[in-house]
């Protein structure tokens, strides 16, 4: 017997389609052949399992409430204080609250949608203005898939790549990513480096460029631009292939933090034939490698990904389709929680810190609370360098040290991730959403718990 396809998006429709089903008179008599030639004297009463049923929807319905209820926005593994967004420390930041919501209902739920890819694909071409494009899990695999796949299909018999390109990227197997010369020395492809860890001058390009057969690799934000953009040059007059890294890759341009980035529908006008997106960065979305493109040079990709099983599950492409479908404005890409930290004033910062620090004042085992505005890190990487202002609480604790304020931090509920100095502890409200302000509050208001080796800790209760 072939049943329907279950119909909604709710937690328990399937269940209860199911239990409304078992009162059918045709699936009635179906059970009962059943037994018979399975030689069952004694068939269940189909009321037993309409009950059954019927309390395996109502446990579905709480135990996924958290993820599809009120609470769905929180769905997250904690607090960001530090002032980092894109750091090795973690590879996927906080999601729109939208596809937080829909990421719940898709785990919890039945469905039968098995075109998103092909959605996806289409709102990707349209958004950035490739020919092709193609989902990895993560960055480590989209660059290896990358140099395998034109090495293996003759595209590509060497790979160029500056030493000022040779960043860790996140790959969501751990602290401090993966390195990009490891990466691509596991796919079998000879590596040529060139310049030097902090630059790479038009002559080194113009010495290591000569063959068609070769693949430069550039990583955005470049440095220094003018140089990279005639390496670019180069490898075009000589047919060699180009990808570039976008770590700054948003679907508008922008100009956040005085960095220029181009919009991804205008990084073809510098001559690349790949682009290679984190997902987890300026499109603000699900942890993945988007490899974007001319149909010629992804296609190869393609069918090694579906040969080695490194393509992205479903869910990721479900994600990334509607974070492209909330993003495609750039009033919603604003909206965005990327967008928000990166483009708040600081003004508005200053303004919710001195709110955070009246609200703290004489809390036992905290000594003052400072508001102070200083430049913080945007991360690693590329972004090592790269700095912006943001309204910073300095808290001092008045028992303890700060790591131990910090380590309190961490294990409230939800966890609050800050940065610890010699004398005090950071937090950095730049990469805080405004909605969790009062959860810092309760975080930092906490009772404070006496050391494991107090005499307070070491006291026994009476039997």
């Amino acid at each position: 017997m072939r049943f329907p396809p279950f119909r909604g998006f709710g937690t328990s429709d399937a269940v209860k389609q199911l239990s409304q089903w078992i009162n059918q008179p045709m699936l009635t008599q179906a059970f009962k052949d059943a037994a018979s030639k399975l030689g069952i004297k004694e068939v269940p009463q189909l009321s037993s399992l309409q009950e059954l049923l019927r309390q395996a929807g109502a446990w579905v319905e709480s135990a996924v409430e958290p993820w599809t209820g009120s609470n769905a926005s929180r769905w997250s593994a904690g607090i960001n204080a530090t002032g980092e967004w894109f750091s090795n420390r973690w590879t996927a930041p906080r999601l729109p609250a939208e596809v937080v919501s829909l990421s719940g209902l898709v785990q919890t739920s039945f469905t039968e949608d098995g075109g998103i890819e092909a959605q996806l694909k289409h709102a990707m071409i349209g958004a950035t203005g490739a020919a092709d494009v193609f989902v990895a899990p993560n960055l480590a695999s989209a660059l290896h898939l990358v140099s395998q796949a034109l090495h293996r299909s003759g595209r590509v018999k060497e790979i160029v790549l500056p030493r000022v390109a040779c960043i860790r990227v996140p790959s969501g197997a751990g602290m401090g990513g993966v390195h990009v010369h490891s990466i691509l020395e596991s796919s079998g492809t000879p590596i040529r480096e060139i310049g030097t860890s902090t630059d790479c001058m038009a002559s080194d390009y113009q010495r290591a460029l000569s063959e068609s057969q070769q693949l430069l690799l550039v990583t955005s934000p470049h440095t220094p631009q003018d140089e990279c953009s005639a390496g670019i040059a180069q490898a075009r007059n000589n047919n060699a292939l180009v990808c570039e890294l976008a770590m700054d890759g948003c679907i508008h341009d922008l100009d956040t933090l005085g960095i220029p980035s181009m919009a991804l529908s205008r990084r073809w006008d510098e001559g690349a034939d790949l682009v290679i997106v984190p997902g987890q960065c300026f499109l603000s979305g699900p942890e993945c490698g988007i490899i974007l493109g001319k149909l010629d040079a992804v296609a190869p990709i393609r069918a090694l990904a579906e040969l080695d099983g490194l393509q992205a599950d479903r869910l990721t492409h479900l994600l990334l389709a509607e974070v492209v479908r909330s993003t495609l404005s750039r009033e919603g890409w604003l909206k965005s929680p990327i967008g928000t930290a990166l483009s708040t004033s600081l003004e508005n910062l200053e303004n919710r810190a001195r709110r955070i620090a009246v609200q703290c004042a004489g809390t036992p085992g905290i000594d003052r609370v400072e508001v102070v505005t200083q430049d913080c890190g945007l991360g690693s990487g590329v972004w090592q360098s790269k700095r912006i202002a943001s309204a910073v609480l300095k808290v001092f604790p008045s028992e303890g040290s700060p790591s131990r304020l910090a380590d309190r931090l961490k294990k409230h509920e939800p966890p609050v991730w800050c940065n610890v100095l010699s004398g005090h502890v950071e937090i950095v409200l730049r990469t805080i959403d405004p909605a969790d302000d009062h959860l810092v509050v309760q975080a930092l208001r906490a009772p404070v718990q006496p050391a494991e080796d107090s005499p307070e800790a070491q006291t026994v209760a009476p039997e």
